[in-house]
């Protein structure tokens, strides 16, 4: 529905409220047991959105939340919290950031390609449960992680 009525993702999952997604709530998720300062504080906090178990580095940038300050790359301050990760957000990549020449280039129009094939994929998963003809049990292949 965004994207019919704007013509392209939303840079944000905050983007979606109040249109969209109308209660704060749903953009926290129910096992996300995210504590600040020793509190239980689920979708806030500069590590929320790092899925729990993997390790590595967290890029901070990628919260949907209050934590990198009002207006934050156009995402939504009316929601505070937020446990999921966006994989197509609007920040600038810190990595990059400090060396740009990491990566070449890509095309102009390399990420819109991209994620309109993974769109398109997982609406195709969605439809058929399956890939490659065999069953997945998945009923789902979402561009959100939590």
């Amino acid at each position: 529905m965004y994207k019919d009525d704007f013509k392209e993702l939303p840079k944000w999952l905050s983007n979606l409220y109040p249109t969209y997604i109308s209660q704060p709530e749903a953009y926290l998720c129910k096992s996300d047991n995210t504590k600040v300062n020793g509190v239980l504080a689920p979708g806030q906090g500069a590590f929320a959105s790092k899925p729990k178990g993997v390790p590595g580095f967290v890029y901070p940038e990628t919260n949907d939340n209050g934590v990198n300050g009002p207006d934050y790359c156009g995402r939504n301050d009316k929601i505070q919290a937020c446990s999921y990760l966006y994989e197509f957000n609007a920040a600038e990549c810190s990595w990059y950031k400090k060396d740009p020449t990491y990566l070449p280039s890509p095309p102009p129009d390399l990420d819109a390609q991209i994620i309109e094939g993974i769109i398109n994929f997982a609406g195709e998963y969605d439809r058929i449960g399956q890939i490659g003809g065999k069953k997945t049990g998945h009923p789902s292949s979402p561009v959100v992680s939590a």
